[in-house]
């Protein structure tokens, strides 16, 4: 019953041939071509009953073909929707026509299993002499919808990464431009159009010579020679003379990158312009400030030897006359006092009181006389502590102020001893000294410190965005790389999106490497400005490693840049250390640049390498040490290095060793060198462990 079922819409349409029964081999031939096709295919009367099925259906819903045959078609359909169906059916049957997929005929279909799945849908009326039937095709869309929504959010987040680089690229502090082999102008962002004085529009499809006709000659044999050698010519400087009275003069340095095609011919030339007018007239006001800060550093440190020779000299008489005391107490503006230990009130006071206190001698034998004329703010600490002390102690010895007649404050250091066998209650004696002026030289001492390590701070904030830079145009050409990378991503991904089988997978692991080159731009921005910010020392637990993981973002550009190799060994199981990180940064970057410059002389053939290594000292202390493949300090050198204005450099300024050695000895640590053999340097500093 159901073979005839499958086959009672197709009798009619059938002719007899000779030696066959009567339709039979166009019937078989004609089920065959339907089982062959890609689609599902579904025949349904007036009243939706499905009359044939061909096998592309029973593999696509699940059912097989006996269970179909003579079932509503809305058996295929979820059951939310087949009473909307049902619907739809009557009307096709009242206007039947052609309907080809794709042309919004798109629903919801439910297999055996209850699993949904969208796909397309194509309707054909056939007409028989048994009745009118519909021809209905089917297509499975799921993994051309979840391409298609694959593809949009990969499109709506390469948007927004091209857009974030382009923002980057437009609004960088920094001028770049691309140049056609003619030397016309292909793009050009805001700052070189700042620089040059036209707008970015204005420069494209102009020429070096008729945007900037005052440097072009000299410019132009630059860019020949990067097309002729295709090799990039690096840190061009050059200056201006800008303004209508000629005496304005700004002074820039340029970096030019051949772009090659994929044959390796020249076709461009990639160009980043800084003006670095700002650092040149910064450098002579640093060297003025240098001269200065020597001058006064040398003033100063006459005057603090004068100082701290007047403190020993008093430190020395001191210790000279508490041996001598005794002897000299009468003679001596020393008071020599005895008191009783419960009330310390005065027993006796020694005439020198009156010379240096003003009041007469009587009064220090009043009740409460030395607590009421302590200093306020000395006085609860300076009787407790006399009260502890002298039921626990047999001497001791402590500072404090007190109200002179005239209303003046005076020091005074006194050495107290208790006597325990005099009676019922022990015997307080001892002598006061006046220390007012030591103390007055300890605050000056203080101050001046004080002052220093100011200074020192702003020294080591000039020095360091000198530093950062030098290495800005470095740091650029390391954005453009990203930049570069995002560009072939997204056109491979395009490529595997519009091929026939799209590998998603693929265009995900694209989408993915897209990603970390725009995070990769970003971390290098994010963290040049962190460098950049002038902060107060803030030292708190920090990962060492991580530390110099995050720092590697900047120093390995300024390496590569050079032709040097970064190697990590960084120690797996190093407990937090107690720093400033973006002082310790400083240092590290100091350290490597230092590295880079010691090997600047050797050929590409020598090998450039820079170790970075970190290891536990002992329980209290984290190692970290910066080794080069250079040829180390001179021996006449090493005793210096670590002073201040001391250089090995011709362009140096002699502050980065000494800058860095302060850094360090404040955080508790100590900076050193040692002599690599055959050759090279170590500089190896300790950090405190956090507890």
């Amino acid at each position: 019953m159901a073979e005839k079922l499958k086959f009672a819409s197709l009798d009619q349409t059938t002719k007899p041939h000779h030696g066959h029964p009567p339709g039979l081999e166009d019937r078989i031939s004609f089920i065959s071509i339907l089982n062959s096709v890609t689609n599902a295919i579904i025949l349904t009367d007036q009243e939706g009953m499905i009359s044939f099925v061909n096998q592309q259906t029973e593999e696509l819903f699940g059912y097989e073909q006996d269970e179909l045959i003579g079932l509503k078609v809305e058996t295929l359909l979820p059951e939310r929707l087949h009473h909307q169906h049902t619907d739809q059916r009557n009307d096709y049957y009242t206007n039947q026509k052609i309907r080809q997929m794709g042309v919004g005929l798109n629903l919801i279909a439910c297999r055996k299993d209850d699993t949904e799945f969208p796909c397309e849908v194509s309707l054909s009326p056939l007409k028989t002499p048994k009745g009118d039937y519909v021809v209905c095709g089917l297509h499975d869309i799921s993994i051309r919808n979840h391409a298609e929504d694959a593809l949009s959010e990969s499109e709506r987040i390469s948007n927004m990464r091209h857009t974030e680089l382009e923002v980057i690229y437009r609004t960088a502090p920094i001028g770049m431009c691309l140049m056609d082999v003619d030397l016309r102008f292909l793009r050009c962002n805001e700052k070189l159009a700042e620089i040059n004085g036209i707008s970015a529009a204005s420069h494209i499809g102009r020429t070096l010579r008729e945007i900037v006709p005052e440097i072009a000659e000299t410019m132009e044999a630059v860019y020949r020679r990067v097309i002729d050698t295709g090799e990039p010519a690096i840190d061009i400087e050059a200056s201006v003379i800008v303004g209508t009275d000629s005496q304005t003069k700004r002074y820039f340095t340029a970096c030019y990158y051949p772009v090659k095609s994929e044959d390796g011919v020249v076709d461009g030339i990639s160009s980043i312009v800084q003006d670095i007018t700002e650092r040149v007239e910064a450098e002579k006001i640093l060297q003025d400030a240098h001269d200065q800060l020597e001058k006064r550093v040398l003033e100063r440190t006459k005057e603090l030897e004068k100082t701290i020779l007047k403190s020993e000299l008093a430190h020395n008489t001191l210790i000279e006359n508490e041996r001598r005391l005794r002897q000299l107490v009468e003679s001596t503006n020393t008071i020599p006092w005895e008191a009783n230990a419960e009330s310390f009130q005065f027993t006796y006071v020694g005439p020198q009181a009156v010379s240096l206190l003003g009041y007469p001698l009587k009064r220090w034998y009043e009740k409460d006389f030395w607590a009421d004329h302590i200093h306020p703010l000395d006085r609860d600490n300076a009787i407790k502590y006399c009260l502890d002390s002298s039921q626990n102690l047999d001497a001791y010895e402590f500072d404090f102020r007190m109200i002179k007649a005239n209303g003046d404050v005076i020091w005074l250091h006194d050495i107290v001893s208790v006597d325990r066998t005099s009676g019922d209650f022990a015997v307080l004696r001892g002598f006061m000294f006046d220390v007012t002026e030591r103390k007055k030289m300890q605050e000056e001492m203080y101050t001046a410190e004080a002052e220093a390590r100011m200074q020192r701070g702003h020294v080591a904030h000039l020095v360091r965005v000198q530093t950062l830079g030098e290495m800005a145009v470095g740091i650029a050409h390391e954005i453009n790389q990203p930049l570069a990378a995002i560009n072939t991503y997204a056109q491979a991904s395009q490529m595997h999106l519009q091929s026939r089988k799209p590998n998603i997978d693929k265009v995900r692991e694209l989408f993915g490497k897209i990603s970390d080159q725009a995070e990769r731009a970003g971390n290098i921005v994010s963290h040049l400005r962190a460098m950049m910010q002038k902060k107060t020392t803030n030292p708190v637990s920090l990962d060492i490693n991580k530390l110099l993981r995050d720092i590697a973002v900047i120093v390995e550009i300024d390496a590569k840049e050079h032709g040097c190799q970064l190697i990590y060994k960084l120690s797996g199981s190093l407990p937090h250390v107690i720093c400033d990180g973006i002082q310790i940064e400083q240092v590290v970057l100091n350290l490597i640049r230092n590295a880079v410059d010691s090997m600047a002389d050797m050929t590409d053939d020598d090998e450039k390498n820079i170790i970075v290594e970190t290891g536990q000292k002992n329980d209290d202390y984290v190692l970290i040490s910066i080794t080069d493949c250079g040829p180390g300090v001179n021996s006449c050198d090493e005793d210096s290095i670590f002073d201040a204005f001391y250089t090995t450099k011709d362009s140096g300024l002699g502050m980065g060793l000494s800058i860095c050695s302060t850094i360090i000895e404040d955080h508790g640590g100590m900076l050193g060198y040692s002599r690599e053999e055959p050759g090279g340097a170590t500089f190896h500093f300790s950090l405190p462990i956090a507890k």
